[in-house]
């Protein structure tokens, strides 16, 4: 039987799965990922998609914690830009070599490189169970990496922020000159730095213009936002945030 390719996202508190060409989406949720039944999962990813399916895993940015590291001009080559990524993040909480895979993207000379660590434990744990239902997980991605792929330069500013909600908060992305700046989360429905319309007001005032804020449409765009809504073309309503990400990205 030939392999059928689908997109798994995982959030902190939900999954949502698609294959391409299906406008349907197989979905559920979880207490906590990292105990989560993925052996289940996998189980109904086979009934809905086929079987053996190959899996491209899109974690949210919430799972995957994000830096933003100045360039420095003595470390050019790709081991010095690695090793120089890698010590960032180990200076920070939470993130060590054995804990994460460290990825960086390589940057323009000059410019800020941006770098996602991936939690080894969940993927690991993640692949194991979906394999007992003989689906492959070939792909592991943070979903800020498709969103910009597709939309991080259609804003035809200078500095522009790219925000867009998840299944477990909201994503935003600054960048200037068509490179990422500056990733933040939030979880969107919380108080004080963690309340989404105060968090896009501060972020208004960076800007010179409200066009320059952007709202990928996976999710409503929170109370008073005024920068441009952007929509991400999926067949039908999504079930929830992280099935918009899936069609903003598939």
């Amino acid at each position: 039987m030939r392999s059928k390719s689908a997109h798994l996202y995982l959030s902190g508190s939900t999954w949502v799965a698609v294959r391409r060409g299906l406008a349907s989406a197989v979905w559920g949720v979880h207490g906590d990922p990292s105990s989560g039944d993925w052996a289940q999962v996998g189980r109904s990813l086979v009934e809905a998609f086929g079987r053996p399916a190959r899996i491209r895993l899109v974690l949210s940015t919430r799972l995957c914690p994000c830096l933003v590291v100045p360039w420095v001009s003595s470390r050019f080559t790709a081991s010095a830009v690695r090793d120089h990524v890698v010590d960032a993040f180990l200076h920070g909480p939470g993130v060590t070599a054995a804990s994460h895979r460290i990825e960086a993207v390589w940057p323009r000379f000059g410019r800020p490189i941006l770098a996602v660590a991936y939690p080894r434990g969940l993927v690991d744990e993640v692949a194991a169970g979906l394999a007992e239902s003989g689906c492959l997980v070939d792909a592991v991605v943070a979903s800020l990496h498709p969103v910009l792929r597709r939309y991080g330069t259609a804003s035809g500013c200078d500095s522009s922020l790219l925000a867009f909600a998840e299944d477990d908060g909201i994503t935003g992305i600054t960048m200037d000159g068509g490179q990422v700046t500056q990733v933040e989360t939030l979880s969107g429905w919380g108080g004080g730095l963690e309340d989404a319309a105060l968090w896009l007001a501060r972020k208004r005032f960076g800007f010179e213009d409200d066009s320059a804020l952007r709202w990928l449409a996976t999710g409503d765009a929170p109370e008073g936002f005024v920068g441009k809504t952007i929509s991400v073309g999926a067949s039908g309503s999504p079930v929830s945030p992280g099935h918009g990400v899936l069609a903003a990205c598939a």
